[in-house]
């Protein structure tokens, strides 16, 4: 039998963005982070509730548009 005490919650924000051809993988970055700042990306947002062992109590996953819940 499981107890509370050894869960934890999984946050993973991510989100699709085409890089332009021939960028290095430091060059990626860095347009990466200079499209977020800009507010160009469009962010998806999953959050789980885990089990220390990894497995999953409780899966949810919802859509983040800029910063706002759908």
């Amino acid at each position: 039998m499981r107890t509370n005490n050894g869960m934890y919650i999984r946050i993973e924000k991510s989100a699709h963005i085409d890089f332009p051809e021939g960028m290095t993988y430091e060059e990626a970055l860095e347009y990466g982070r200079q499209q977020d700042a800009a507010g160009n990306l469009e962010f998806d947002l999953f959050i789980d509730v885990m089990y220390e062992d990894g497995e999953i109590a409780n899966e949810a996953g919802y859509t983040e548009v800029i910063g706002v819940p759908v």
